[in-house]
C-alpha cells in the first residue's frame, strides 16, 4: 500500500519540478522588469530635479 503511494509521488517530482522552475523564471522576469522601471524612475527624477533647478534659477 505505502510502495503505491510513494510511487504515486515520485511521478509528480518531475511535473512540480517544471513547475517551480517555470515560477522562478517568471518571478525573475518581475523582478527584471521591476527592476527596469525604477531605474527609469530615477532617471525622470532626476531629469525633473534639474529641470526645476535651471527654471528657478531662470526666474530669479
Amino acid at each position: 500500500m505505502q510502495m503505491k503511494s510513494t510511487t504515486k509521488h515520485e511521478k509528480k517530482i518531475p511535473e512540480l519540478t517544471t513547475q517551480c522552475e517555470r515560477k522562478t523564471d517568471e518571478c525573475y522576469e518581475a523582478w527584471m522588469s521591476l527592476t527596469a522601471a525604477n531605474e527609469q524612475l530615477q532617471k525622470v527624477r532626476m531629469e525633473l530635479m534639474i529641470r526645476r533647478s535651471i527654471l528657478t534659477l531662470w526666474v530669479r
